[in-house]
């Protein structure tokens, strides 16, 4: 009997594995109007709230924000506008005053889950111990690792032939379509048990190549991705990175070259013409 589980998603991996890094936050004395700029710019279905110590405050939902809209627009539009009328709701009148749901990086997947289901919400805000927002947990992700299979990774099993090009056991890196995550194969990686926890991603325009830069969490380095393990794979989730250079998820394969014992990948697309630069130039 075929299982209905992908053989790769296991429940007992924690909840940081499967989390994302939060790409946007809100406080409670923003503007409604700019949080919802906000939260369409990065195609959000929530944004979490936090205070100027990165302490979770509420997570507020799309939901929340068109209705706060309309409700001060109608109260607006019932009075006489006067100079000096505020600039509108804020985010702190959204903020409900209960405990947000939450759950820890240390938590398994399968209490995630279960989480998600009996609470009905689209997604679960990361805190550690200390109380400060770590990243976020969303259903849409959860479901992708319970539905992966083999077939989404057909790429990944076989030898990509290029004219000229000498026979090779390794597997190319290359971009899954629809999670749209950069698959690169933990062989091109030094030390894997101890290899940082997030990478930041660079890219060429001339020669169409890809910078990958290992970096450690508390480097804290603006525009770090979380970087995920399945298999004998490393899974880079490049959504916002692939988007902001314009790149097409059917991008072809890439050859892979390391630098500096493996602190750095490159990756160059195998139908390009561009020949290796010297000293590890990029």
């Amino acid at each position: 009997m075929q299982t209905l589980v992908s053989p790769t998603f296991d429940a007992h991996n924690p909840v940081s594995s499967l989390m994302d890094e939060v790409i946007a936050k809100a406080h409670p004395e923003d503007p409604i109007l700019k949080v919802a700029q906000k939260m369409a710019e990065h195609q959000l279905r929530h944004i979490m709230v936090v205070d100027r110590r990165n302490t979770l405050l509420g997570v507020i939902s799309q939901r929340d924000i068109v209705r706060q809209l309309l409700i001060s627009e109608r109260q607006r539009s019932q009075m006489m506008e006067d100079e000096d009328s505020e600039a509108g709701p804020l985010v702190e009148e959204l903020l409900t005053g209960s405990e947000p749901i939450t759950i820890d990086p240390r938590e398994p997947l399968s209490k995630a889950a279960a989480l998600l289901i009996a609470k009905q919400v689209g997604c679960l805000p990361v805190v550690g111990s200390n109380g400060q927002l770590q990243g976020v947990l969303l259903m849409i992700r959860l479901l992708q690792a319970l539905t992966e299979t083999d077939s989404a990774e057909v790429d990944e099993d076989f030898t990509f032939f290029s004219p000229g090009q000498t026979k090779s056991r390794s597997s190319p890196a290359f971009i899954r379509r629809g999670t749209l995550d950069l698959i690169v194969p933990l062989a091109y990686t030094e030390e894997t048990a101890r290899l940082p926890g997030s990478v930041v991603l660079g890219y060429d325009e001339d020669t169409k190549r890809i910078l990958v830069k290992f970096v450690h969490a508390d480097e804290r380095i603006e525009g770090a991705i979380r970087i995920k393990r399945s298999k004998d794979r490393l899974v880079i989730p490049a959504r916002d990175f692939l988007k902001h250079f314009q790149l097409d998820e059917r991008s072809p394969p890439f050859t892979i070259s390391k630098l500096t014992n493996g602190q750095y990948l490159i990756l160059t697309p195998k139908d390009s013409r561009v020949q290796a630069l010297p000293n590890g130039e990029f």
